[in-house]
Protein backbone atom coordinates (compact mmCIF):
# COMPACT_ATOMS: atom_id res chain seq x y z
CA UNK A 1 0.00 0.00 0.00
CA UNK A 2 1.34 3.39 -0.97
CA UNK A 3 0.76 6.16 1.55
CA UNK A 4 -0.32 9.71 0.74
CA UNK A 5 3.22 10.82 1.59
CA UNK A 6 4.65 8.41 -0.99
CA UNK A 7 2.13 9.59 -3.61
CA UNK A 8 3.05 13.23 -2.98
CA UNK A 9 6.75 12.38 -3.07
CA UNK A 10 6.41 10.62 -6.45
CA UNK A 11 4.51 13.63 -7.83
CA UNK A 12 7.25 15.94 -6.52
CA UNK A 13 9.93 13.87 -8.24
CA UNK A 14 8.00 13.87 -11.52
CA UNK A 15 7.63 17.65 -11.59
CA UNK A 16 11.23 18.37 -10.59
CA UNK A 17 13.72 19.30 -13.34
CA UNK A 18 15.50 16.39 -14.99
CA UNK A 19 19.30 16.76 -14.70
CA UNK A 20 19.93 13.93 -17.14
CA UNK A 21 19.06 10.25 -17.31
CA UNK A 22 15.80 11.02 -15.42
CA UNK A 23 17.66 11.93 -12.21
CA UNK A 24 16.53 14.88 -10.10
CA UNK A 25 18.71 16.86 -7.68
CA UNK A 26 18.13 16.51 -3.94
CA UNK A 27 19.25 19.42 -1.77
CA UNK A 28 21.65 18.75 1.09
CA UNK A 29 19.03 19.78 3.63
CA UNK A 30 16.47 17.30 2.27
CA UNK A 31 18.84 14.36 1.81
CA UNK A 32 18.07 12.77 5.24
CA UNK A 33 14.32 13.03 4.64
CA UNK A 34 14.60 11.64 1.11
CA UNK A 35 16.77 8.77 2.35
CA UNK A 36 14.13 7.88 4.93
CA UNK A 37 11.29 7.99 2.37
CA UNK A 38 13.27 5.86 -0.11
CA UNK A 39 13.96 3.27 2.62
CA UNK A 40 10.19 2.75 3.04
CA UNK A 41 9.73 1.56 -0.57
CA UNK A 42 13.18 1.07 -2.12
CA UNK A 43 11.78 -0.73 -5.15
CA UNK A 44 10.26 2.56 -6.39
CA UNK A 45 13.34 4.79 -6.20
CA UNK A 46 16.99 4.88 -7.17
CA UNK A 47 19.13 7.16 -5.02
CA UNK A 48 22.59 8.20 -6.20
CA UNK A 49 25.11 9.93 -3.96
CA UNK A 50 28.24 11.56 -5.34
CA UNK A 51 30.73 14.18 -4.18
CA UNK A 52 28.49 16.85 -5.74
CA UNK A 53 25.44 15.70 -3.76
CA UNK A 54 22.47 13.42 -3.96
CA UNK A 55 20.06 12.72 -6.82
CA UNK A 56 17.01 10.51 -7.21
CA UNK A 57 14.93 8.93 -9.96
CA UNK A 58 12.04 6.52 -10.16
CA UNK A 59 12.71 2.90 -11.06
CA UNK A 60 10.65 1.16 -13.73
CA UNK A 61 8.20 0.14 -11.01
CA UNK A 62 8.12 3.71 -9.70
CA UNK A 63 7.36 5.07 -13.17
CA UNK A 64 4.50 2.59 -13.49
CA UNK A 65 3.04 3.80 -10.18
CA UNK A 66 3.51 7.43 -11.25
CA UNK A 67 1.63 6.76 -14.46
CA UNK A 68 -1.48 5.87 -12.48
CA UNK A 69 -1.36 8.69 -9.93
Amino acid sequence: MITDQQRSFIRLIMRSPDIGDEFRTVSTILTPLVTRIVAELPELYELRTTDEGCSIRLTTQGLTVAKYL
